[in-house]
């Protein structure tokens, strides 16, 4: 299992430094700033549920 954790120290940068996630579980890239929010909270309950 691929450790999420490295995603956290992106809960705090800016929506265009979200990485480019290569993990085929997680399907999201770097995206719109209107989805910017979203994009946090589903980093955030992907990690806790790690």
């Amino acid at each position: 299992v691929v450790s999420m954790a490295f995603l956290l120290p992106t809960l705090d940068s800016p929506c265009d430094d979200l990485p480019d996630i290569q993990d085929p579980r997680v399907s999201i890239r770097p995206i719109a700033l209107p989805m910017c929010v979203r994009v946090r909270r589903f980093y955030a309950v992907t990690t806790r549920a790690k």
